[in-house]
C-alpha cells in the first residue's frame, strides 16, 4: 500500500506518478472517477503525511511557523511576491484597449474608459487574489495543495487541511466570500463535492450571504477556516487589508 514513507523523498511529479499507478486512474470512466480514484489513494496516507509536514515544519521553525512571532513574516512573504503580478494587473487592465477593437462593455461604449478600466481590474485582480489566498493557506503544516504538492487537479478542491478543531482530514473547496457563487454553480459544486470524503466549502471572509447550503456538505468562512488550518485569521485579516488598500492607491495613481 502507498505510504508517506514512499511519497515524501519524491518530486510532485514523481508524486503524480505514483498516484496515478496507485489509483488506476488510467482506468477511470471519466473525470470524476479519476479524481475520486485519485482522492482514495491519497487517503491511504495523508494523515501519516501530515504528522511529518507538522514534525519538520516544529523542527525548522523554532516550534512552528503559526507561532505569533512567526506567521505575520511567512504572509508577508506571499504577499510580497504577490504584488508585482498585482501591480502589473492593474497597469494591464487600464492600458489594454484598442481604440480599433469594438466595445467589450457599457463603459468602452459610453467612453468610460476609467470605469471601463476599473470593471477589468477588479476581474482580473479577483483572480489573482484567489490564488494568493491559497498559497498563504498553504503557509501552514495543515494544509496540502493537490496542485504543489502531488502535481494533480483534484475536480473541485482546492486544499486538502488536517482540521485542527476536529482532527479530521477534509477536502476543501475555497472561494473569497460567502456569496460569490450563482445558482447554476451550486449543483455542479455539490456534484464535485460530493465525490471526496469529507468534504468542506469554505470562504475566505465572511462577506455576503451564503450561496452555498448543503445538508451534508458543511460551509466555513472567515476566522472558523483559518482558524480550522492554525492560521490567526486577525493577523491575516489585516495584512489582506493592507494590501487591497495599497493596491487601490496604486490604481489611483495609474
Amino acid at each position: 500500500m502507498i505510504s508517506a514513507k514512499e511519497i515524501l523523498p519524491l518530486t510532485p511529479a514523481e508524486r503524480k506518478q505514483l498516484l496515478l499507478e496507485d489509483s488506476n486512474a488510467y482506468q477511470a470512466k471519466n473525470e470524476f472517477e479519476r479524481c475520486q480514484r485519485l482522492s482514495h489513494s491519497i487517503n491511504k496516507f495523508i494523515e501519516d503525511y501530515f504528522k511529518q509536514i507538522q514534525l519538520s515544519d516544529r523542527e525548522n521553525n523554532i516550534g512552528s511557523i503559526l507561532q505569533e512571532f512567526n506567521i505575520p513574516d511567512a504572509i508577508m512573504h506571499e504577499i510580497n511576491k504577490f504584488k508585482p503580478i498585482a501591480i502589473n494587473e492593474i497597469t494591464t487592465s487600464i492600458s489594454s484597449k484598442n481604440s480599433e477593437s469594438p466595445p467589450a462593455n457599457i463603459y468602452e461604449l459610453a467612453g468610460a474608459h476609467k470605469l471601463a478600466g476599473g470593471n477589468k481590474t477588479s476581474r482580473n485582480l479577483s483572480t489573482a487574489l484567489n490564488q494568493l489566498w491559497h498559497n498563504i493557506a498553504n503557509i501552514s503544516p495543515y494544509v496540502v495543495s493537490p496542485e504543489q504538492d502531488f502535481n494533480i487537479k483534484l475536480k473541485g478542491i482546492d486544499l486538502i487541511i488536517h482540521n485542527t478543531s476536529n482532527k479530521k482530514v477534509e477536502y476543501v473547496q475555497l472561494k473569497t466570500q460567502q456569496n460569490t457563487m450563482t445558482g447554476s454553480q451550486k449543483g455542479r459544486t455539490i456534484d464535485e463535492l460530493s465525490i471526496y470524503s469529507n468534504p468542506v466549502f469554505c470562504a475566505v471572509f465572511s462577506l455576503g450571504i451564503w450561496t452555498f447550503n448543503h445538508d451534508v456538505i458543511p460551509r466555513r468562512s472567515g476566522a472558523e477556516f483559518w482558524q480550522s488550518i492554525g492560521i490567526h485569521y486577525p493577523t491575516f485579516e489585516r495584512h489582506a487589508l493592507e494590501l487591497l488598500q495599497m493596491l487601490e492607491n496604486e490604481y489611483s495613481r495609474s
